[in-house]
């Protein structure tokens, strides 16, 4: 039987990814049913969306890493791949950035 591993030794900071990732589940889930989808329609609300499950996504691996420690199937792909999405929103954010400051 395998024993779990926590990341953390702190209790306290255990505390916080499980509200980082429960806040995050909560955002996305009333984001969508609030706008009743309304958010796609827009480039800002695409990116709220898709920022938001990023970081929902890397909240959801740092809790899988508390339960069940930092060994298991596929974790390296999918953490590679839950980084490049939120790699990929900061820079998409930048890209917004320039576009609307240099807007006449």
């Amino acid at each position: 039987m395998t024993t779990c591993q926590p990341v953390s030794a702190s209790p306290w900071a255990n505390a916080a990814v499980l509200l980082t990732a429960l806040g995050a589940l909560v955002f996305v889930c009333s984001y969508g049913w609030t706008t009743r989808g309304a958010w796609r329609t827009t480039i800002m609300g695409k990116h709220v969306m898709t920022f938001m499950s990023a970081i929902l996504l890397v909240s959801c691996l740092a809790v899988a890493g508390i339960v069940w420690g930092t060994d298991w199937p596929h974790r390296n792909a999918i953490r590679t791949g839950a980084w490049g999405l939120i790699a990929a929103c900061i820079w998409w954010r930048v890209a917004l950035l320039y576009r609307v400051q240099h807007r006449s």
